[in-house]
C-alpha cells in the first residue's frame, strides 16, 4: 500500500534514514528474508496433530477426530498444504505482529477450512471485555465474532494483539534499507564516488560544463564502463568528495545490520550466513539456544 494508507492508521513508514519501512520493503533486504525463511520454515514444518488422552494419562493420536484432517492434511480448499498455510501465518505473525485464519464452520459443527486474512486489513477491539475483529473488504469493513477467527498473536501490550515488528524497529530497518540503496548505487556508478570535475580557471560557458558533465556520466556511470578510458579536456581533474567505503568501515557496518537483525528476529547469525564470529563451539550453543528458544516455545 502507499505511503498515505498507512499514515492514515497513524504509522509513519518513513524511517529517520529516509527509507520507506513495510513488511515488503522488509523482506527485500537479504538478512530479513533470510531469518523470515529460517524461521517459517523450521516452525511450519513440525505437524498439527490431534491427541486424546490414554487411558493411563499418557495420550494417542486421533486420526478419527473430525480436526485431523483440518490441521494435518488439508487446511482449506485452495490447494494449500498444512506447511504453507503454517508458513504463510507464521511470516504474518513474523512481522505484522498478529496473524488471522478465518474458521469456516460446517453443518456438522465442525471447523471445515482454515482460510489466510491479510494482516493490514484486520482490526482488533476489545469492547466490553470481548474481542471483536474488523476486516475491511471490498465491500465495506465486516464485523466477526471471535469463534470465527483463528488468531496468533505475537509480543504486545495489551493481550489482545501483536505489534509490528516493523513499526517497533523502524529505523534499524530503514538503515537496512538505506545500507542496501547506498551499496546499490555505488556499484551503478562503477564504483565511482561522487566528486567535482575541475579546470584551470573559469569555465563561463554552461554548454560546456553540460557537455562535460554528461560525457562523464556516460563514461563512468555503470558497470558495464568499468574498461573504457576517459579522457579529460580542459586540463580537467576529478576530485572525489565522499568518504570512501573502507574508511567509513561500510562493510563492518553491514555485519552489525546483519546482526541486529538476528537478533531482532531470534536467528542464530550462522544460519543465515554470518559467520564472522562463528567457532565450531559457539555455532553448537547456538542451535541449542535456537530450538530451546527459537522453536519450542
Amino acid at each position: 500500500p502507499p505511503w498515505e494508507f498507512w499514515q492514515w492508521f497513524g504509522y509513519n513508514p518513513t524511517s529517520k534514514a529516509g527509507q520507506t519501512v513495510t513488511a515488503d520493503t522488509a523482506l527485500s533486504l537479504p538478512a530479513v528474508f533470510a531469518c523470515a525463511r529460517v524461521l517459517t520454515n523450521g516452525l511450519a514444518k513440525l505437524p498439527w496433530k490431534v491427541y486424546r488422552r490414554g487411558e493411563e494419562g499418557g495420550r494417542q493420536e486421533a486420526r478419527e477426530h473430525p480436526n485431523w484432517r483440518l490441521l494435518h492434511d488439508k487446511p482449506n480448499g485452495r490447494r494449500m498444504t498444512p506447511f504453507s498455510l503454517k508458513q504463510l501465518g507464521l511470516l504474518q505473525a513474523l512481522l505484522w505482529g498478529n496473524s488471522y485464519w478465518q474458521i469456516v464452520w460446517g453443518k456438522n459443527g465442525w471447523p471445515e477450512e482454515l482460510l489466510p486474512l491479510q494482516p493490514g486489513k484486520m482490526s482488533v477491539d476489545l469492547r466490553e471485555g470481548k474481542v471483536i475483529y474488523t476486516y475491511r473488504t471490498a465491500q465495506g469493513p465486516k464485523v466477526a465474532q471471535p469463534r470465527k477467527i483463528f488468531h496468533i498473536p505475537g509480543l504486545g501490550f495489551d493481550g489482545v494483539a501483536g505489534f509490528s515488528v516493523i513499526q517497533m524497529v523502524r529505523d534499524a530497518f530503514g538503515t537496512g534499507l538505506a545500507e542496501e540503496a547506498y551499496a546499490a548505487r555505488f556499484w551503478d556508478n562503477n564504483a565511482t564516488p561522487p566528486g567535482v570535475l575541475s579546470v584551470q580557471g573559469v569555465l563561463r560557458d554552461e554548454a560546456t560544463r553540460k557537455r562535460m558533465k554528461q560525457e562523464w556520466r556516460e563514461a563512468a556511470g555503470g558497470t558495464d564502463r568499468q574498461k573504457d578510458i576517459i579522457i579529460l579536456d580542459e586540463a580537467a581533474k576529478f576530485e572525489p568528495l565522499s568518504v570512501p567505503m573502507a574508511d567509513a568501515q561500510f562493510l563492518e557496518q553491514r555485519r552489525f545490520t546483519v546482526a541486529q537483525f538476528c537478533g531482532v528476529l531470534g536467528v542464530p547469525p550462522h544460519m543465515v550466513g554470518e559467520m564472522s564470529h562463528a567457532t565450531f563451539s559457539n555455532i553448537e550453543e547456538q542451535e541449542a539456544n535456537f530450538y530451546a528458544h527459537g522453536v519450542q516455545p
